[in-house]
Parts: C-alpha cells; structure tokens; sequence
C-alpha cells in the first residue's frame, strides 16, 4: 500500500470523476470554458485535500500500529496521542 498520494493523482481522479458527472447530464462534449473550470476547480481541490489525505494516512498508520502491539498509548480521534493524567 502506498503511503502518500501526490496531487498529480489527486487531480486527475478528481478531473475524471467530474467528467463522468458531465457525461451522465448527456452533455455530448464539454466546451473549452468547461474543460478550462473543470482543471481549476481539480487543482483547487487537490491542494485542499493533499494535506487532509496525508494526516488521515498518518493516522491509519498510528492505528495499525496500536493493533499490532507496537503502539502502547491511546490514539484520539484526531489522530493525537492521548497522554494519561
């Protein structure tokens, strides 16, 4: 399993899913003002989610770790470390 997703692949999934969207309003093909918006909003996007992805990655792996043993302290749902009072 991969262990971080560059925005390349970010942006490109997001400009594909977009695309399908338009294809299922039976749009024959998008013009290039919509094409133009379609890369803006997946880079916009992209930079938005790039770091939101890599702390939940970071968190899947602290979790993983508390399963096997290897991490002894609580895990809150943000994915901080829980320090016991």
């Amino acid at each position: 399993m991969k262990s971080s997703i560059s925005k390349k692949e970010i942006r490109s999934t997001l400009e594909l899913a977009m695309n399908e969207a338009l294809s299922a309003l039976t749009i024959v093909s998008p013009s290039k003002k919509t094409k133009k918006v379609i890369q803006k909003v997946s880079r916009k996007l992209s930079n938005e989610l790039k770091p939101l992805l890599k702390k939940q990655l970071k968190v899947s792996a602290k979790r993983a770790k508390g399963l096997n043993g290897k991490l002894t302290e609580p895990v809150s749902s943000k994915g901080q470390l829980i320090q016991a009072s």
